[in-house]
């Protein structure tokens, strides 16, 4: 009989949590005058007992507690649930390893570790009474805290795509003192590549381009280890003029070489040092000028036999 009365209350509470206060004395009476009078009483003093709690305010009394959390027992417990809780703590960070790690170019570096986020976790258990109030949070294992692992770029990487260094640069003209057009404007890049003051730039195809760029890159020599044909992303940078804007990214080709072109210098070309197309403006940025290899071109030479990079 108890098991049955319990059954039958859980019932229609969740039928009477759906009505009105009107509709549920109506319910209640046209469900007490059909049972018999022992199991009137019964219902009648169990519906005493939920109504009290259902209108009283809820003030229950505190038994217990434990740190933020606090626990009950004059109301029924009807549901238990385990949750997981987990929070990020921090981002991993970039770490420069300035141990040789590699083969490759002392100023080269590459990433060498992917890094893991930091974060914490936790399960508790809940309980929550038959109106749906939570009555407790309960730990139910221990905390669980990993740190962040750092981003880790090593030094001494091979000349490979994503691989990047912090260039020490300068910027030359074709008529520099010992260039090849010192006198007349009339040059030729280490790879084989030509530059006419008048007519610009010896493309692929063979036709000149106006201005100072090969196949829309601009041109550069560095350390002989970078190969003929690389291109380039120069961030974090104050060079202008010529459609490069300060500290917005560009890209350059290798093209040339340099006595004193080794390392991490790096040598822009600008045209003609006489009439400079490309100068240096205000710092915008704290950061130090970078290069990363995006593309290997291809030495080689074009239908007309000249010599230069296909992309």
């Amino acid at each position: 009989m108890k098991n049955w009365i319990v059954k039958k209350v859980k019932e229609k509470v969740e039928r009477i949590k759906k009505l009105t206060l009107k509709e549920v004395g109506s319910f209640c009476w046209n469900y007490v005058t059909s049972l018999h009078y022992k199991q009137v009483t019964r219902l009648v003093l169990c519906l005493f007992i939920l109504f009290t709690g259902l209108f009283r305010e809820y003030n229950p009394e505190i038994v217990a507690t434990n740190g933020s959390y606090q626990f009950y027992t004059s109301d029924i417990v009807n549901q238990t649930y385990q949750v997981e809780e987990g929070n990020f703590l921090e981002y991993p960070e970039v770490e420069h390893n300035e141990k040789n790690q590699g083969k490759g170019p002392s100023f080269m570096y590459s990433q060498a570790t992917d890094g893991e986020m930091g974060f914490t976790y936790q399960s508790y258990e809940l309980q929550y009474d038959m109106f749906g109030r939570l009555l407790m949070k309960l730990p139910v294992s221990e905390k669980q805290t990993q740190e962040a692992q750092n981003i880790e770029f090593s030094k001494g990487a091979q000349v490979a795509i994503g691989s990047y260094f912090y260039p020490f640069y300068s910027r030359y003209g074709v008529d520099c003192v010992g260039c090849s057009g010192e006198f007349d404007g009339i040059g030729v890049f280490a790879n084989g590549v030509r530059y006419h003051k008048d007519k610009g730039v010896r493309q692929w195809d063979g036709t000149y381009k106006q201005g100072i760029t090969y196949e829309g890159y601009y041109i550069v020599a560095t350390d002989r280890r970078i190969p003929f044909c690389t291109v380039l992303e120069v961030t974090n940078h104050r060079w202008e003029g010529a459609g490069i804007e300060n500290n917005v990214p560009f890209q350059v080709i290798v093209l040339d070489r340099g006595g004193v072109i080794q390392g991490n210098r790096f040598d822009l070309f600008i045209g003609l040092e006489s009439n400079m197309q490309i100068g240096y403006g205000k710092w915008k940025t704290k950061e130090k000028t970078k290069a990363t290899i995006v593309k290997f071109g291809k030495q080689t030479v074009n239908h007309l036999g000249q010599r230069g990079c296909k992309l």
